[in-house]
This record gives C-alpha cells, structure tokens and sequence, in this order.
C-alpha cells in the first residue's frame, strides 16, 4: 500500500467572508489541492467558499482541532489574480475576504454566461 495517499497535509485557506485572516485545513495527497484552488470549507456552523493561498506538510499546532475541506473545485485562481485579490484589499483598505467573494461572484457568471444560462444563482 502506497503511504503517500493516506498522508494529510494542510492548507491555508482565505474564506469568502468579511475577514483577512486565513485559516488552516486539512486534506488527503490523493485530492490534487494546489495554490489557487476553489474549495468548500466548514467556518462558524456553516459551509462557506474559500481559496488556498499555501500548502503545507506540517502544522504548527493541534491537529486535532483542524478541519477538513468538504469540496474541491475544478476550477483555480492564478498567482495574477490572487496578487491582484491582495492590491484590491489594500489600496480599497476592504477585507481579503470580500474582495474573494466578489472575484468568485464574477468568474461564476462569467461561466454561467459562457454556458448560456439565463438565471445565475450563487448563495
């Protein structure tokens, strides 16, 4: 048996929500996580969507207390667009956080718009 898939890394993760902190989660070998990746992690009792802004092999602290990432999407901001996501916040003087959501918001219809979808629905 191959140990590689069964080790657990870590990933710190920018949430789509009012914040500039980013979080640590956890994940297997075999879930193909890179830097940039959409991801569906659990924060405050609810499921919120987030971007990985670094991998790790090692945390720096519990274990235990880390949560794992629920989804994983296809698609992923490059290293242009998360420097950008960081200008944004700074010059706006705005939260990482909200600025990520609006980026998502925007590739979401983007693609919806691509597809030919009439109604657009994102929660």
């Amino acid at each position: 048996m191959n140990s590689t898939i069964h080790k657990v890394y870590f990933a710190t993760i920018l949430v789509a929500y009012p914040l500039d902190q980013e979080f640590t989660y956890s994940f297997k070998a075999d879930q193909m996580i890179k830097v940039g990746s959409i991801v569906q992690v659990p924060f405050r009792n609810k499921d919120y969507i987030g971007v990985v802004r670094s991998i790790q092999d090692k945390a720096n602290f519990d274990v235990k207390k880390i949560k794992p990432i629920k989804k994983i999407s296809n698609y992923l901001l490059n290293k242009k667009i998360l420097k950008f996501l960081d200008w944004i916040a700074s010059y706006n003087l705005i939260f990482k956080g909200m600025v990520l959501k609006m980026i998502i918001q925007l590739f979401f219809l983007m693609a919806c718009q691509a597809l030919g979808k009439q109604k657009y629905t994102l929660s």
